[in-house]
Parts: C-alpha cells; structure tokens; sequence
C-alpha cells in the first residue's frame, strides 16, 4: 500500500487485486496521526481468502486492544471477524467486511467516537 493512508479524503473505496493488503501499518499511522472521525476506507476484494487472511492478521497484530464484535448482528458479514480497535482516548475503528457480490469481499475500515 502506497501511502494510502496519508490521503485526506474522508471516504475512499479501493478497488485492490493485489495479494497482501498493508492494512496493520496504515492502523499503526492513523494511532499516531488520527484520522477524522466519519473516515472510511473500503477495500473492494475479488479473493475472499486474502480478505480473511488479513482479517485475521489485524486480529493478531492488534490482540491485546480490539474488542471482538463475533457473535453479535453489530456491522460485518455472519462468521466473519469484525471488531473494534481503540486508536486513542477520543477514537476508535472499526474492522469488518460486507459480500459485494456473490463470491467477493469488502474490507471496511471505518473511524468511530
């Protein structure tokens, strides 16, 4: 990811076909550099499995600060991990992905209060 998270827009969708998104580090630079609130980016994914694989790496990377939201009807696709992830005392994010088509995912990544 090229400096994506640098952008000053509030709302970006991403059409990403590429095999790794570096999602962790832009989450990283937003902690440091917050985003306004009402941000949100939107990955538009073709490869369900990339989507979960980096799903679950954010999960990693982020363990001991996110708030899982599995098992509740809060945002996100059914079976999928979605959850929240402090960013500083004012914000948080919120991860989670929603089916575009039938066999596509979104990755959302949305700035909250």
């Amino acid at each position: 990811m090229i400096c994506v998270h640098k952008l000053p827009c509030k709302t970006i969708q991403f059409n990403y076909n590429g095999n790794m998104m570096n999602t962790v580090s832009m989450i990283r630079y937003w902690m440091e550099h917050p985003k306004e609130i009402g941000t949100k980016y939107t990955f538009v994914k073709f490869n369900r499995r990339l989507v979960h694989d980096e799903l679950m790496r954010i999960k990693g990377e982020f363990a001991g600060i996110r708030h899982n939201l599995e098992g509740t009807t809060v945002y996100g696709t059914r079976n999928w991990p979605r959850f929240l992830i402090q960013l500083n005392p004012t914000s948080k994010i919120r991860v989670y992905t929603d089916a575009n088509y039938e066999h596509c995912r979104n990755l959302i990544i949305k700035v909250l209060p």
